[in-house]
């Protein structure tokens, strides 16, 4: 009787390691697996070995590993696309930049050619005033040397 009870635990323990080496570890892999992906770390070579299993466990990797693709693509389109996206932005700022020094130089010289003719301006007005004030000598000059 006790021999019956120990090679009913040994079979026992048989059919769990069997289970647990034909379930168990392999959903373990794939959660492992999805962990991997998570952390942007998944390699197809994770799940190769439940991939090649011909029962669902191996149609749920294989699957997995395709989504695995898929996802990896779609990041690198998207990567590429975020950074033409920024060499776009890049350059238009640089243009912008471009525009505004241009803009700023013209500015500048219109505010020297206003500064030159105002320069201009008021040296005239102080030749004017220069002969005026002649002329006003000039002219007491001569109407005092009319009256005797």
């Amino acid at each position: 009787l006790f021999a019956l009870g120990l090679l009913i635990v040994g079979i026992l323990l048989l059919v769990v390691y069997a289970l647990a080496r034909h379930i168990v570890y392999p959903v373990s892999l794939m959660s492992r697996a999805a962990h991997a992906m998570e952390t942007s770390r998944f390699q197809p070579s994770m799940l190769q070995s439940v991939g090649d299993r011909p029962d669902e466990l191996g149609q749920l990797a294989r699957t997995f590993i395709r989504m695995a693709e898929r996802v990896a693509a779609r990041q690198t389109r998207l990567k590429a696309r975020i950074q033409q996206g920024n060499e776009r932005i890049s350059k238009l700022f640089s243009e912008q930049a471009a525009a505004n020094i241009k803009s700023n130089t013209k500015i500048n010289a219109g505010k020297q050619q206003a500064s030159e003719l105002e320069l201009a301006y008021y040296d005239a007005l102080q030749r004017k005033a220069a002969w005026l004030r002649q002329q006003s000598v000039a002219a007491r000059s001569q109407g005092s040397n009319k009256t005797p």
